[in-house]
């Protein structure tokens, strides 16, 4: 089904309105890290979230990219794009896209973007998957007047923003959230969530001292003579604890049971 455009857009390819120039590679002898000659850039691993980060630069460039060009990834993946921010090396992991209005580069970042997961599948190979130069250029792209296509840049970068501030909302609340839930659990083992509830029910209530008593009696009827008594917890640093609550340790009113990894001559633990 064909998409309905507005009146003053028109359809056109994308070699009619840029200029597509495919990287090469150049000699691994020209490559360096003490920044002579251009950055140097292959595929998506040099792309920031906007602008490529340089990592190695190069003596003698074979194909350049020049400000404002888009860069697109065209190998192992392809769709994923950058804008060139200073002039640069391009190796045959990318391509460089040129718009022929070179202030209104957003635009076509911002295209090839909505139609990143499109361009994915575009890509053909065996190995890894790759696109070539002509289906890059045979691309359609719908073309509006200059003016709107400033405001739909202009417009796009808005509602990012907006996006932006709601995603560092949901953090924040996120992280809100987190303390929480620890301050929720905090005052449950202070005593803190049941204290209207224990005046309320203060009579039909056992202490804790009884509790530990009856958890004493159970241990000793299992472990027989291997029972030992632990001594009393000193709580002078302790918080203090809700009328009829005690400090214990985990070892008095539980088991507590470590793993262990089973021998590896056993064949019948391991499937």
């Amino acid at each position: 089904m064909n998409k309905s455009y507005p009146n003053l857009w028109r359809i056109v390819r994308l070699s009619d309105i840029c200029e597509i120039i495919m990287g090469q590679s150049p000699p691994s002898t020209t490559y360096n890290d003490k920044k002579i000659g251009l950055p140097f850039y292959q595929g998506k691993l040099d792309f920031g979230e906007i602008y490529p980060i340089p990592r190695v630069w190069c003596s003698k460039p074979k194909k350049i990219a020049e400000v404002g060009d888009i860069l697109l990834s065209v190998r192992a993946p392809v769709g994923p794009t950058n804008i060139c921010n200073e002039k640069c090396c391009i190796g045959r992991g990318l391509a460089a896209i040129r718009y022929y209005y070179r202030e209104q580069h957003k635009f076509i970042l911002y295209f090839f973007r909505s139609i990143e997961n499109q361009i994915s599948k575009i890509g053909t190979g065996s190995t890894f998957s790759s696109i070539s130069k002509s289906k890059i250029e045979n691309l359609s792209i719908p073309l509006p007047p200059l003016p709107e296509q400033q405001r739909i840049v202009s417009k796009i970068e808005e509602l990012f923003t907006k996006l932006d501030a709601g995603v560092d909302a949901l953090k924040k609340a996120k992280e809100q959230i987190k303390r929480y839930r620890q301050a929720v659990l905090k005052y449950a083992f202070e005593g803190k969530l049941t204290e209207e509830w224990r005046k309320t029910n203060r009579d039909k209530l056992e202490s804790a001292s009884v509790l530990l008593e009856r958890i004493k009696e159970e241990h000793k009827k299992k472990l027989g003579k291997k029972y030992k008594e632990l001594p009393p917890i000193d709580t002078s640093e302790l918080p203090e604890l809700p009328e009829g609550w005690m400090w214990v340790r985990v070892k008095d009113i539980g088991e507590v049971v470590t793993g262990t990894t089973p021998s590896k001559t056993k064949q019948e633990y391991y499937g």
